[in-house]
Formats: structure tokens, C-alpha cells, sequence
């Protein structure tokens, strides 16, 4: 993944946290317990989908996911 489409992601985290007025970190923390409830699920159809997610640890950041899905959908922009 790109080193420009996680900085726009990283942005779109900060604008996330703005928008609920919360601090990015903790913005970033609620995406990332989201993220790990999703990839605990036992639903198949649901591994498959995040065992697509581009990253490079076992688990996506916040960051990986939102660069990942921007370009799923087509856009050149995040959030």
C-alpha cells in the first residue's frame, strides 16, 4: 500500500475525531477494537472479506483499512 494513500487515511482519521469531537487516538483505538471484532467473527463470508485487506501485520490498522477501502470503492480521496 502506498505511502500517500495511508497519509490521506491517517488524515481522514484525524477528520473522523474532529467530526465526533474526540482525539484522533481515540478515534484510531475504537476503529482498531472494531477491526479485531470483525476479524474475530466465526461468519466465513466475513474472513474472506478481510482476508483480502492489504497490511502488514496480521491485523489492519485503522489506517490500512481505510486506504484499502477507498480504493475498493474507486475513490482517489479517503474520508
Amino acid at each position: 500500500m502506498g505511502k500517500k494513500k495511508l497519509r490521506a487515511a491517517k488524515a481522514s482519521v484525524r477528520k473522523i475525531a474532529r467530526r465526533n469531537g474526540i482525539a484522533a487516538e481515540n478515534a484510531r483505538a475504537q476503529m482498531q477494537m472494531a477491526i479485531t471484532d470483525g476479524l474475530c467473527g466465526a461468519d466465513p463470508s466475513a474472513k474472506a472479506l478481510w482476508d483480502d485487506v492489504v497490511r502488514e501485520r496480521e491485523m489492519p490498522t485503522p489506517e490500512e483499512l481505510i486506504a484499502y477501502l477507498s480504493e475498493k470503492i474507486g475513490r482517489k480521496d479517503t474520508i
